[in-house]
C-alpha cells in the first residue's frame, strides 16, 4: 500500500512535468530509487525525506503507513487516558 507521501510525490512530479530522473539527479540517487518511493516499495531515508520536504513540501509524516499512524494515534489516546486517570 502506498503512503500519502508516495502518492503526493508522484502527483507533484506530474503536476510540474518533472521526471523521476530529474528528481533522482537533484537528490543524488538512482531513478529506480525514486520509482520505488513513488510505487510504495520503499520509503526514502530520513535524509531524503528532509530534502523532499524542502523541494516538494511533503512532510516526513506523510511517508508513514496507515498502520504506523494508527499505532501513534492509539499510543496518544492511551497516554491521555492514563494522564486523566492520574489526575482524578
Amino acid at each position: 500500500m502506498r503512503s500519502e507521501g508516495a502518492r503526493r510525490l508522484g502527483e507533484w512530479l506530474a503536476e510540474r512535468g518533472r521526471s523521476q530522473r530529474w528528481l533522482a539527479d537533484v537528490l543524488g540517487v538512482r531513478q529506480s530509487a525514486v520509482s520505488q518511493w513513488i510505487s510504495g516499495v520503499h520509503t526514502p531515508s530520513l535524509r531524503h525525506r528532509i530534502m523532499l520536504s524542502g523541494i516538494a513540501a511533503i512532510e516526513q509524516a506523510a511517508w508513514d503507513s496507515d498502520a504506523v499512524r494508527a499505532a501513534v494515534a492509539l499510543a496518544r489516546e492511551r497516554a491521555m487516558l492514563a494522564a486523566n486517570e492520574a489526575a482524578t
